[in-house]
């Protein structure tokens, strides 16, 4: 079973990371280099403004085995929905504020239609997780994969589509992805409410009743899980969003967004086997094997380092086919030469963050 759940998991990761790339590919090929260079400055901006979208769910990591013991596992699920609602009115808000200021002369049109497409990729997997993690730890993660790959395969075909059929217009492309992701979320809570309900009633939970608990994560580890991986994500895109704010031209942003997005997509391995840890932590919440946990974390850092060493040797080896051919015929040599210079010490950086996923599982699962 277990064998079976982590080769499930890391074809999800992988199946993620492949269409996912697939998407970025298609808009790289679709969008004009401005909008591309809107697209990806805004992509760090929602990176930062992340951190104040905490992920509730994160308590199920540390809690899940006793919440479903004492028989309270639907009354939380609840809570967590609530929570949602309140994620999205505020983002909704955050993303027309947030377009109407400037940058480098683009349109409020353009400059709209690219934060929200920025947020919602990120955004949707957010409110997605009130029903995918829940699955994960009822293992049900066959589920999950096909769900996840099913939703990204249906938006690469509409943004290539609507991209295809209007030259590449950032607007309708941004409409398409938002028409995906709101059906998709309709259909992941439709089924996530039958796997796991089982024939009974959602449990229902005024927004009074529901504020305290929302109001004491924040004061749980789990919001520390939250800033962890936020901050991460953060640091990841934030040289992104000075250049953004200095005179580089939008060209060279996209360039080296470009290199950036290459050296991420190798945390392929390190991601889905951290989230299994974690599964791993959560459903045993309710024993006390400490050295065995510890145990574990060890041994994921130890195969993370000898994983990362090939890894980086592979990058470093197909640096310049890969780059050339995402970036085909969008870039000038010179400007396609920096974009691999940037991406080897990008990789290595890579690298030496996913050595730190396991320990912060640990410590976010364990640690008080």
């Amino acid at each position: 079973m277990r064998i079976r759940y982590l080769a499930l998991m890391i074809a999800e990761h992988a199946s993620t990371r492949a269409l996912d790339a697939l998407t970025t590919l298609a808009l790289i090929r679709l969008l004009d280099v401005s909008s591309l260079g809107t697209l990806v400055v805004y992509q760090s901006w929602v990176a930062i403004l992340l951190l104040f979208f905490p992920a509730l769910e994160n308590v199920l990591y540390r809690e899940h085995g006793k919440l479903k013991a004492a028989g309270q596992l639907s009354r939380e699920l609840a809570i967590y929905r609530k929570f949602n609602v309140m994620k999205l009115g505020f983002a909704l808000s955050l993303t027309f504020f947030g377009a109407l200021v400037p940058v480098k002369d683009v349109d409020f049109g353009r400059r709209l239609a690219a934060l929200a497409l920025a947020f919602a990729v990120p955004l949707s997997q957010a409110l997605y997780g009130i029903f995918r993690e829940p699955l994960r730890f009822e293992l049900r993660q066959g589920v999950v994969v096909l769900l996840n790959g099913l939703q990204r395969l249906v938006l690469l075909a509409l943004v290539y589509a609507a991209g295809r059929l209007t030259g590449g217009a950032i607007e309708p492309i941004a409409v398409a992805a938002l028409c995906v992701y709101l059906v998709f979320g309709g259909l992941w809570a439709t089924v996530s409410d039958k796997l796991l309900l089982e024939g009974k009633k959602r449990a229902r939970v005024a927004l009074k009743e529901a504020w305290p608990r929302i109001r004491g994560a924040f004061t749980e580890t789990v919001l520390w899980l939250h800033l962890s991986g936020a901050i991460m994500g953060a640091v990841q895109t934030l040289d992104v969003y000075f250049l953004s704010r200095t005179s580089t031209p939008l060209r060279e942003i996209a360039a080296y967004s470009i290199a950036l997005k290459a050296a991420n997509f190798f945390q392929l391995l390190s991601l889905p086997v951290t989230q299994a840890f974690g599964v791993y932590l959560g459903r045993r919440s309710n024993r006390h094997d400490a050295r065995a946990d510890r145990r574990a974390a060890v041994f994921a850092v130890a195969a993370f380092a000898a994983v990362g060493v090939l890894v980086i040797a592979f990058g470093f080896t197909t640096a310049e086919p890969l780059l050339g051919f995402l970036a085909k015929g969008k870039f000038t040599p010179d400007e396609l030469a920096n974009a691999v210079r940037f991406f080897r010490p990008m990789l290595v950086g890579v690298v030496v963050l996913s050595l730190g996923y396991a320990p912060g599982t640990y410590l976010g699962s364990r640690g008080d």
